[in-house]
C-alpha cells in the first residue's frame, strides 16, 4: 500500500519536472525535456514492475525486489549509467531548480532506498563510489556553472548512497535534509550571478572583478564551505560522522 501511495508523489515530481525543463520553449529545452522524460519514464516502468511485485508472496521476491529497486532508485537519481538527464535538466529556470531539482527530484531515489531498503547494503558502496568519482571528473571539466553545481549534487548522493550502506539511515536523512538546504542556498545565489552578468552561464564571466555584488558571493562562499564540510557548519557534523562510521 506504502509503494502504491509513493507512485503518486513519484509520477508528480517527474511531470513538474518536465514542464519546468520545457518552461522557455525553445528547441534546446524542448530536447532536453525529452531526454529528462524518457529517462525518468525507464524509472517509472521499474517502479510497475515492483509495484506488481509486491502482490506476491514474501518468499518469492526478494531476490527480483532488491534488483528492480536498485534500478528504480539509480533511474530516479540519475546515478550511473542514468546520469545524462540530471545536466540536460539544467535548461530549467534556476530559483525554481532550487527546490525541484536540489531537494525534491533527485533525491526521491534515495528516499526509497531510504524508506524500503531492510536487506543488504553491501552494493550501495560500489554504486555511491562509482557515481562520486564520475561526479567530481565530469565538474573538473565542465563550464556551465549550474551543470557544476548539478554534478555537484550527484556526488552528494553517492556519499549518502556509501552512508546507506553502512546502513547508517538516521545520519543519511540529516544529510539530505542539510544537502537540500545548502545546495538550494547555491542554486539561488548562482542565480543572483547569472542575472549580473546578464545571463551568461560560462563560470569564466565571474572572473571579472566585482561582477557579482559581495553579499551573493559572501553567501555562495559559506554553502560552498558547508558542502566541503568546513568545521562548525551543517556539513562537516554530518560527514565526519559519515567517515568514522566507514572506518570503524
Amino acid at each position: 500500500g506504502r509503494l502504491f501511495g509513493a507512485l503518486i508523489g513519484w509520477d508528480g515530481l517527474g511531470v513538474t519536472s518536465f514542464l519546468l525543463v520545457i518552461y522557455f520553449k525553445n528547441r534546446k529545452s524542448l530536447g532536453r525535456g525529452m531526454i529528462t522524460a524518457l529517462t525518468n519514464r525507464v524509472g517509472d516502468g521499474f517502479l510497475l514492475l515492483l509495484l506488481g511485485l509486491s502482490l506476491l508472496p514474501r518468499d518469492h521476491r526478494s531476490y527480483l525486489f532488491t534488483r528492480l529497486l536498485i534500478l528504480t532508485a539509480i533511474t530516479k537519481r540519475a546515478q550511473f549509467p542514468f546520469r545524462s538527464w540530471l545536466p540536460a535538466a539544467m535548461a530549467a529556470p534556476t530559483p525554481v531548480r532550487a527546490l525541484v531539482h536540489s531537494s525534491t527530484l533527485v533525491t526521491a531515489g534515495i528516499y526509497l532506498l531510504m524508506r524500503f531498503n531492510n536487506f543488504s547494503t553491501e552494493w550501495l558502496i560500489v554504486l555511491g563510489s562509482v557515481t562520486m568519482l564520475m561526479a567530481g571528473f565530469c565538474a573538473c571539466a565542465e563550464i556551465d556553472i549550474k551543470k557544476i553545481v548539478a554534478l555537484r549534487t550527484l556526488s552528494q548522493l553517492g556519499v549518502i548512497a556509501v552512508g546507506l550502506s553502512l546502513a547508517l539511515k538516521n545520519l543519511c536523512f540529516f544529510h539530505l535534509i542539510t544537502h537540500a538546504m545548502f545546495k538550494a542556498l547555491l542554486f539561488m545565489c548562482v542565480g543572483v550571478g547569472i542575472h549580473t552578468v546578464f545571463g551568461r552561464q560560462d563560470f569564466r564571466s565571474y572572473t571579472v572583478p566585482n561582477s557579482v555584488s559581495p553579499w551573493p558571493s559572501f553567501i555562495l562562499t559559506t554553502a560552498n564551505l558547508a558542502l566541503l564540510g568546513f568545521p562548525f557548519l551543517a556539513g562537516f557534523y554530518r560527514k565526519d560522522r559519515i567517515l568514522e562510521s566507514f572506518y570503524s
